[in-house]
C-alpha cells in the first residue's frame, strides 16, 4: 500500500496525527524508534486491535514516517527526527548522521 486512501488509521496533517475512530497518535511524539515500536506496543494490548488495526498502524508509520530511512536503517537508532520535516517529505534528523554511525 503506497498511501493511506484504504487504512483505518486517518492521517491529520493540520495537527500531525493518525486517529482511528476515537483513538489517536500524535506523530510528533514519534521522534525514534522506539517510541514508534512503544505505540504499535501499545495498541497490540487493546481489546479492539484486530490483525488489520495492527498492520495498517505499521503501514501508516511507514507512509508517513519512513522508518527505515529516518528511524532505524541498518538496524542503528537513526533519530531523533524532526517529525514535521519528514512528512513534509524531507529526509531530516536534528543532528547530521556520521557516515557508519
Amino acid at each position: 500500500m503506497d498511501n493511506m486512501d484504504s487504512n483505518v488509521w486517518k492521517y491529520d496533517a493540520g495537527q500531525r496525527t493518525i486517529q482511528y475512530k476515537y483513538y489517536w497518535i500524535d506523530l510528533d511524539c514519534c521522534r525514534s524508534s522506539a517510541s514508534v515500536l512503544d505505540w504499535i506496543m501499545q495498541i497490540n494490548k487493546k481489546t479492539w486491535a484486530t490483525d488489520r488495526v495492527l498492520a495498517d498502524l505499521v503501514r501508516a508509520f511507514h507512509h508517513l514516517l519512513r522508518p527505515q530511512a529516518n528511524l532505524c536503517s541498518g538496524g542503528f537508532e537513526r533519530g531523533p527526527i524532526d517529525v514535521c520535516h519528514v512528512l513534509a517529505g524531507n529526509d531530516y534528523h536534528d543532528t547530521p548522521q556520521e557516515e557508519g554511525v
